[in-house]
């Protein structure tokens, strides 16, 4: 049976509106111990041009019961997030990430750190056209794994970019009462 415009405007409005791709903060903090060369939280956060909200899958293995085979669960799998930046002149975005991996694995000994001294909790959050935020993740134990290239060219009106592979343990849906 075919909706009518009202019930579409309806459904529509019970909801405050269609979500916008376009609003959203992302809260990734400045490592202690990781030189970030007078780059702070907020300017970071401020530059962040796109980030995905992660997915999951439940991960599944065969198991036959009573003679008939069944997926049965065992985890959830996650997938890696991507941060993109717009960089500013001083390339203090791409600086500190290149430091934090750095901190991260010793190049010249190849030493690597204690996960826990590396690792951070990452929020992202959709928000509303009035900053209101009815959905959000937290990633947990994050640590960046790819710093891509960037590419140059002599297009006019070409900003550089700076993109960064996250990991992380896990993620959850943040709650009134999670902290930042």
């Amino acid at each position: 049976m075919p909706f009518s415009i009202e019930q579409i405007k309806g459904a529509i409005t019970a909801g405050n509106g269609l979500a916008r791709g376009n609003l959203f903060n992302v809260d990734i903090p400045i490592i202690p111990g990781v030189s970030a060369g007078g780059l702070d939280a907020q300017s970071l956060n401020i530059m962040c041009k796109n980030v995905t909200l992660p997915g999951r899958q439940l991960l599944t293995k065969d198991k036959v019961i009573n003679g008939f085979p069944e997926k049965v669960a065992y985890a959830m799998g996650y997938e890696d997030v991507t941060v993109t930046f717009a960089e500013r002149n001083d390339y203090l975005i791409r600086r500190y990430f290149t430091n934090w991996h750095n901190y991260i694995f010793n190049q010249s000994n190849g030493t690597v750190r204690y996960k826990n001294e590396y690792t951070c909790d990452i929020s992202i959050r959709p928000v509303d056209r009035f900053d209101v935020t009815a959905y959000g993740v937290k990633l947990f134990k994050a640590f960046p794994t790819q710093l891509t290239n960037i590419d140059y060219n002599n297009e006019a009106d070409n900003f550089v970019e700076v993109s960064v592979t996250f990991t992380y343990q896990r993620w959850d849906v943040l709650t009134d009462d999670t902290p930042s």
